[in-house]
Order: structure tokens, then C-alpha cells, then sequence
């Protein structure tokens, strides 16, 4: 049995331990949902949480975080979605290129409840030919010609004569 501390608390180096008794700090449990953007101005960080979004920009002296509700994520959204638009003139594409739309029929032949989209033949690209490979002679022709047109540019020293 270990000795008890007035109190009802057990000594420091018990293995019971003087303080504590909690579940810890919240920390861990789990992997986080996080999503990452980088961009020019720095990387943001998206991690869903309990009650909504937490999301955190790194850039140096401008660095900061927020975290959006749940319930207030759509307005938000909206809210960005608004000031892009009054800023670039552009509207927010609403659906991504590439989604479920795209497939046309599911395995098991039976059709998708989304419209068939047939695919539209591309016009093939016509491959450039590569250049014809030079033989032999036509290289030692060139490097005659290249070796020629430099000792013309170069001055002229006179070679000693050979003694016999």
C-alpha cells in the first residue's frame, strides 16, 4: 500500500503520482483533415475541427489564422465568393472540370444518372519529321569548311621550315 499525504493525495514519487489525474491536453486522437494552398503569398493551411475550420497563413511577418463555424462556412464562402468577383470582374466557376459528370456508363452496363457524354475526337498532331542524319563524308566536308573559315580569320604565322 503507499503512504497517503494529509489530504487524501498520494506522496510525489508514488506510482500513483502527487498531481495529476487527468486525461491529458486534448492533443492527438486522431489525424487532422488537413488541406494545404500555396500560393505567392504564402501557404495556407485548412484543418477541419470539431465546431468548423481553422485555417492558418504563414508568410512571414504577415502570418495569421482564423476559424470559421460550421454553421457560418456557406455565408462565408459566399462572402469570398463576392469580393473575388467585385475584384476581377470574373464569376466563381461552380463545378470543377472532371467529376462524376464525366463518366458515361458504369461497370455492369447499366447507364449513370447523370447524361452520356461521348468523348470528341481530337485532331492528331502530325509529327515533325527529325532532320536527315549527315553521313560521313557531308561531316568532314562541313569540318573542312568550319576549319577553313577559321585559319582565314586567324592570323597568319609562318611555320618554320623542316630541316632534312
Amino acid at each position: 500500500m503507499v503512504a497517503r499525504i494529509k489530504g487524501g493525495r498520494s506522496p510525489p514519487n508514488s506510482a500513483r503520482g502527487g498531481k495529476g489525474g487527468g486525461k491529458g491536453g486534448g492533443q492527438g486522437g486522431g489525424q487532422a483533415n488537413v488541406k494545404t494552398l500555396k500560393t505567392q503569398k504564402g501557404l495556407f493551411s485548412f484543418t477541419m475541427v470539431a465546431d468548423g475550420c481553422y485555417i492558418e497563413h504563414k508568410w512571414g511577418q504577415n502570418s495569421g489564422h482564423v476559424g470559421v463555424p460550421l454553421e457560418s462556412m456557406p455565408l462565408f464562402i459566399k462572402h469570398l465568393e463576392t469580393l473575388y468577383q467585385a475584384t476581377t470582374g470574373e464569376a466563381v466557376a461552380k463545378k470543377s472540370p472532371g467529376g462524376p459528370a464525366k463518366r458515361g456508363i458504369v461497370k455492369g452496363g447499366k447507364k449513370s444518372p447523370v447524361q452520356t457524354i461521348e468523348k470528341k475526337e481530337k485532331p492528331k498532331k502530325e509529327k515533325k519529321e527529325p532532320p536527315a542524319k549527315k553521313t560521313p563524308e557531308e561531316l568532314d566536308a562541313e569540318l573542312m569548311e568550319y576549319t577553313a573559315a577559321r585559319s582565314a580569320d586567324a592570323p597568319v604565322e609562318e611555320a618554320p621550315a623542316a630541316e632534312a
